[in-house]
């Protein structure tokens, strides 16, 4: 099974206090975030993590798996993005408190 995970560089999303290099900062620090939560969630998958500048109002796809039947495909992809959902903000403010923008 293989697991790529893309997290999203374009400032909107992270915030109106957050700018480019803050927005990569934390775009990274998200994807090792989630990277550590996949492996340990599915450790016989291999995971991949990346970055990308969505565009706004672009749909963000968190993650992709293949490798497995689409029901499990599914409900890994919908479980990553619940670890999105909760982990964002503090991706964010590690990052801005590290001196990330």
């Amino acid at each position: 099974m293989q697991i790529t995970i893309t997290t999203d560089t374009n400032p909107t999303g992270w915030g109106s206090e957050c700018d480019d290099a803050l927005a990569q900062k934390a775009a990274e620090k998200l994807a090792e975030m989630l990277a550590t939560f996949a492996q340990a969630e599915w450790p016989e998958a291999e995971v991949e993590t990346r970055t990308h500048r969505y565009h706004d109002g672009e749909s963000i796809e968190w993650a992709r798996v293949t490798g497995v039947d689409a029901e499990t495909a599914n409900n890994i992809e919908a479980a990553i993005g619940d670890f999105v959902e909760a982990s964002w903000v503090e991706a964010l403010e590690i990052e801005f408190a590290e001196g990330g923008a």
